[in-house]
């Protein structure tokens, strides 16, 4: 009797085991969207395949019997769909290459659809309404050999359209196992193989359908992802999220941007911005943390997502199969993130490299972050060219002067101030000593520092006039563009390039060791849109790279933003000058913290120290140099 109620027990307990772990299992929707626009292009490269995008039913295109279809669309109205083709039917008989009466109909058929998903992730469509309309677009009454024909030939040629959707889920199978850690690589696969067809719904402007998956309640049982790294994490931090901007630069670069407005090249500026700009705070204020990266590509993908679906989407030459697996993947992402940290995702090496692969028309084998000038970038940013390199550029991290070289004649520094704006050669038998003479007039003497800062004003003075003529900014911003130049390369560095350390020439770094030269341009922020060795080595490259930024952001952030007051009146140049530097010291992002603190009558340091060079430089008050240099 006891060995009975033993077992019975263990019995009990084992189901009560498996009762729990089902009740603790959760399942969880992935989405796997198609836009109106997406679905027509994988239906024209399903069954559209013939000439000019048709697909030919009967007889052969100009033929003296043929049924033709062309002109696919969807339109999701009423959270119903509708597929609409244009119909061409003609009848004749033939003697010969002679057609006899012929007799032809053009219209429009419409079919109210709905979408089904069967066990092997095959899409297709059930028809439920018809209509028939005519060439205007107004419903038609269509005589019976023609109906026929529709019913017969139109109909079930429609009916039978199907799109495998196997391949981007399984795009997707593979992304989601490299984005759990090797630790966590058992509960990836319980979660993968639980992978299952669900609902499919029709709402708004897309067909969702449901990637059911099973999460466990073990799988949610994890350090928190707001944990700080510790010492010897953060190279990897840094390393990975190297990665992440290599793969976003890779895939904004894949957009087509001869399609891209304006308004979508300025937002895709506004999130590299805010993303490289966010790292830097992130890295100096925390040293990282273990989930930063993995918000970053949420942040990044929900503000974008948008312009990827519109432009990627309507060109049936393109692989849309494998953007949809691109758009399913990057979804999942944020599908599961909001699961909570527990879950133990990461964004890996291996997962960006995998999403690259499936956007890119290059043969993606790494993902390096270079410093290299990208013209594609520039190209998707609206930039324009890069700045011309009218000299070579020295690579080194410092080189030797001689105490003589610090005394330049007017005639050499005059030379070499306009040297830069024109196409010089290389001169000089040995490299080194021909780039002392060409860095030797951007030295700050220890004598006589208005002379230098006379030749560093004229420097800005001629790359701020010439930056200024080449964008489409209101002319009577002309004065108000130059004191702002001046101002920012007074507060970034006073107006130095380059320091003299033990003997020895370098470039001018920040604290933080993230911004180099004249301005202070920010190494990584910047990374593809300008020249490195230029940045450090190269006064006029650096002078000029700033006075970009400074118009960009004067357009970009500035104007708009003073304008929103709604008063009508000139911005006052004070203001202006005050946001647009905020922007070129902290980002994009720092502008509602500046205009907050300002609301409050709290203004930063480095806010009050601007405003104070900003109003030196209006009135002329140049013997305050003496106080930095």
């Amino acid at each position: 009797m006891i060995k009975k109620r033993n077992i019975l027990t263990v019995l009990v307990f084992a189901c009560f085991l498996l009762f729990s772990r089902s009740v603790l299992a959760e399942t969880v929707a992935l989405p796997l969207s198609l836009d109106s626009q997406l679905l027509r292009s994988m239906i024209i490269k399903a069954a559209y395949t013939d000439e000019g995008r048709t697909a030919v039913l009967a007889g052969h295109r100009g033929g003296c019997k043929s049924i033709v279809l062309s002109e696919p669309r969807y339109v999701i109205r009423d959270n119903s769909l509708v597929f609409e083709t244009r119909v061409f039917i003609q009848a004749g008989f033939s003697i010969g290459e002679t057609c006899i009466l012929p007799t032809s109909w053009e219209g429009y058929v419409a079919l109210t659809q709905v979408p089904v998903i069967d066990d092997r992730w095959v899409l297709s469509f059930r028809t439920i309404e018809s209509e028939v309309y005519n060439q205007d677009h107004e419903p038609a009454r269509v005589m019976g050999f023609f109906w026929n024909l529709i019913k017969s030939h139109v109909f079930e040629y429609l009916s039978q359209i199907t799109i495998n959707l196997a391949p981007p889920v399984e795009d997707l199978r593979l992304f989601t196992r490299d984005v759990f850690p090797a630790a966590l690589q058992e509960n990836a696969r319980r979660i993968l193989d639980s992978f299952r067809p669900g609902k499919v719904e029709t709402r708004e402007e897309s067909i969702t359908v449901e990637i059911l998956a099973e999460v466990g309640q073990e799988e949610r049982e994890g350090k928190s992802d707001e944990e700080v790294l510790e010492q010897e994490e953060v190279d990897r931090f840094i390393t990975l999220w190297e990665t992440w901007d290599a793969y976003f630069v890779q895939m904004i670069t894949a957009l087509p941007r001869e399609k891209l407005s304006a308004g979508e090249r300025e937002l895709i500026l506004d999130v590299l911005l805010d993303a490289r700009h966010g790292f830097e705070d992130e890295l100096l204020e925390s040293g990282g943390k273990t989930d930063f990266v993995r918000k970053q590509f949420i942040e990044a993908w929900g503000r974008l997502s948008p312009i990827f679906r519109k432009r990627m989407s309507d060109d049936p030459a393109r692989p849309v199969l494998d953007y949809l697996a691109f758009f399913t993947a990057s979804d999942a992402l944020v599908a599961l993130d909001k699961l909570g940290p527990g879950l133990g995702i990461e964004i890996s090496r291996n997962g960006l490299i995998h999403l690259a692969r499936l956007i890119s028309s290059k043969d993606i084998t790494d993902l390096p972050y270079a410093f290299v000038v990208d013209e594609d970038l520039r190209s998707i940013l609206g930039l324009g060219d890069p700045l011309p390199l009218t000299e070579p550029s020295f690579d080194g991290e410092s080189i030797e002067i001689a105490p003589e070289e610090f005394k330049p004649e007017e005639k050499e520094w005059l030379l070499h101030v306009k040297g830069f704006f024109i196409a010089t050669a290389w001169a000089g038998t040995d490299p080194k000593q021909a780039f002392r003479d060409r860095i030797t007039p951007w030295l700050v003497p220890k004598g006589d520092v208005m002379a230098y800062l006379n030749r560093v004003k004229l420097l800005l003075n001629e790359a701020s006039t010439k930056v200024f003529s080449k964008t489409d900014l209101d002319r009577g911003l002309s004065e108000f563009y130059n004191l702002l130049v001046l101002s920012t390369a007074w507060q970034e560095t006073c107006f130095r390039q380059f320091v003299i350390e033990r003997g020895k020439a370098t470039y001018l770094r920040s604290y933080n060791h993230t911004s180099v030269g004249i301005m202070q341009i920010n190494e990584r922020v910047w990374r593809g849109i300008y020249d490195l060795n230029h940045l450090r080595w190269d006064i006029v490259y650096n002078a000029t790279a700033g006075c970009e930024i400074l118009s960009l952001y004067l357009k970009k952030y500035g104007l708009p933003d003073t304008e929103k007051t709604g008063s009508g009146k000139p911005p006052d140049h004070e203001t202006l000058a005050r946001s647009v530097y905020a922007v070129y010291s902290g980002g994009p992002g720092h502008l509602r913290k500046w205009k907050d603190a300002l609301a409050k009558g709290r203004p930063g340091v480095i806010d009050k120290l601007f405003l104070e060079k900003y109003r030196w430089v209006c009135s002329s008050q140049w013997e305050q140099i003496g106080g930095c240099l």
